[in-house]
């Protein structure tokens, strides 16, 4: 095993635990990344899987300590999410990616224009008052955010900002606190239809798990520090870069 690939992964995968766990977008660098140094799509993606569930859970202990989770919001979109991947991992294969990426990145890129005029947007918490239409149509767009998770995934964390942003009226920091609840669970049901199927590298895994788990903690941490602000900017930044690269 080349110790300059390990090393290489470690070091990228902890800027990578860093940003992604503030404003999502991880596997945009990671399965890219794992794909140079020789895995397949498929084994990449379910490599990446691997460490998402660690590096999300541990991102997850310093959002819920400054109380910046929504539980209710959180757990209730597990289910439609969870769906979701499990479809979008199934059907890897078969599945048209690159229409379905190309359809994300432009949603994408007219949503953030919206982010960037309305100044107010995930600046301070709005008092929403879910209704059933409200959790409905939540509940399904989740869905299809949940497919896309579960066959690439790159950047879900930050599309489904979106509809914590929009439908439920979080602020930046509540979004990327509340998204993790069904993230974890995603990853988890991703992660074991790729592993069962013999998609994952476990040197790989562990070694990007370790360094991500290292940067998840690191931005957690500093999250009510770094504030609403920095991270929308963060946020739109990391978000046009995603959506460049879906459309390329």
């Amino acid at each position: 095993m080349n110790l300059l690939i390990l090393a290489t992964l470690f070091i990228i995968s902890i800027f990578t635990g860093m940003y992604g766990t503030l404003i999502g977008g991880g596997a945009l660098i990671m399965v890219p990344l794992l794909m140079f140094f020789g895995l397949s799509p498929q084994t990449a993606i379910g490599t990446s899987k691997f460490r998402s569930i660690v590096a999300t859970s541990v991102g997850t202990y310093n959002f819920a300590k400054h109380k910046l989770i929504d539980y209710k919001v959180g757990l209730m979109m597990v289910a439609s999410l969870v769906s979701g991947t499990a479809i979008g991992s199934s059907v890897v294969i078969s599945l048209n990616e690159e229409l379905v990426k190309k359809s994300i990145a432009v949603f994408t890129l007219i949503i953030l224009v919206f982010i960037i005029f309305r100044k107010d947007v995930g600046m301070v918490e709005k008092k929403v008052e879910i209704t059933a239409k409200s959790w409905i149509i939540a509940s399904i767009i989740i869905f299809f955010i949940g497919i896309y998770a579960g066959f690439f995934g790159g950047g879900y964390g930050a599309i489904m900002s979106y509809v914590l942003l929009f439908i439920f009226g979080k602020t930046f920091l509540q979004s990327a606190g509340t998204r993790k609840i069904p993230g974890i669970a995603s990853d988890i049901v991703a992660f074991a239809i790729f592993a069962i199927n013999g998609f994952f590298h476990f040197t790989y895994g562990l070694t990007i798990l370790v360094g991500s788990s290292i940067g998840a903690f690191i931005g957690s941490l500093y999250a009510p520090k770094i504030g609403n602000r920095m991270i929308k900017y963060g946020f739109i930044i990391i978000v046009f870069i995603m959506a460049i690269r879906l459309l390329l």
